[in-house]
């Protein structure tokens, strides 16, 4: 079938070619399509592809892909737009900080000492619109154009970082899910002290949890001492719970996680099977279940 999608590109004007496309802790195979005189392209991931023409048919596939792509080099960035994200003035403007799990990727990364399995990694937001988010992830080359060292790419994003962070309680964050109040199964059912830590898109937003000031301002607001409990819910968000406040063992938090990852969480979702214990403070040690 790829063969016949990229067959069908190419009739229509296009460059199209199987990548494996390193999206850190996870690779996914993807037909790349560009236009022959540009660099930007398209990404077409073959398991949504797969899913679509299972879904809709070939031919009728094909019709819809068309549309989608000459739209997603329209509405994406030129190659214009990206010179000028990949420089220093557009690091400082632009770069944030995302997570995953620890593995090998051509990006530039780097481990977290107080989320042992996390790593953490930049990118920049090329362009988002109703077809979509683009994404550049920094690789050294970006680096190397911009005129930027490792560590001042990574002071410019966890500076961006900080302007973004969203602390919320969690039954606000529910009440989005459950507008009625009184649903049984709705936020007035939250009485333990559990916040959700993200970024105003609330996407990739599980990075805030490394905002360590705004971490400590609420938690000096709130009265809270010793440790936070820290639960990865997502790439996109992470709960706080004070320690103190926190009624189940490490161990029961880690199987739950577990098993919210396995049946609630899409794949590309999951961040890590673990429950984090983070210092407030002038404390110095941090731990993991």
């Amino acid at each position: 079938m790829n063969k016949t999608i990229i067959e069908f590109l190419n009739e229509h004007g296009y460059v199209a070619e199987i990548k494996l496309c390193d999206k850190g802790d996870i690779k996914k195979e993807a037909i790349v399509v560009r236009r022959p005189d540009e660099n930007v392209g398209a990404i077409l991931y073959t398991d949504f592809l797969n899913k679509a023409v299972a879904e809709n048919g070939l031919d009728n596939t094909l019709e819809q892909l068309i549309h989608y792509v000459e739209k997603s080099l329209i509405y994406g960035p030129s190659q214009e737009t990206v010179e000028a994200i990949i420089s220093r003035e557009g690091f400082e403007q632009n770069i944030l900080v995302g997570l995953e799990r620890i593995c090998d990727t051509e990006f530039i990364h780097r481990p977290l000492k107080d989320f042992q399995g996390l790593q953490e990694y930049m990118y920049i937001k090329a362009f988002r619109n109703s077809f979509g988010e683009g994404l550049i992830r920094i690789n050294k080359r970006h680096l190397e154009i911009a005129g930027v060292t490792e560590d001042e790419a990574f002071g410019m994003a966890h500076r961006n970082l900080s302007k973004e962070t969203v602390i919320i309680p969690m039954a606000d964050a529910l009440a989005k899910l459950w507008p009625v109040t009184d649903d049984p199964y709705g936020p007035d059912e939250v009485e333990l002290p559990m916040y959700v830590v993200t970024n105003r898109s609330s996407i990739r937003g599980a990075a805030n949890i490394l905002d360590k000031k705004a971490i400590n301002e609420i938690a000096a607001a709130r009265g809270w001492r010793g440790t936070l409990t820290v639960i990865p819910s997502s790439k996109h968000e992470m709960i706080l719970i004070p320690s103190s406040e926190c009624p189940m063992p490490d161990e029961v938090m880690k199987e739950m996680v577990s098993e919210v990852n396995r049946t609630a969480v899409g794949y590309e979702d999951v961040l890590i099977d673990a429950v984090y214990k983070i210092p407030l403070d002038d404390n110095d040690k941090s731990s993991v279940a």
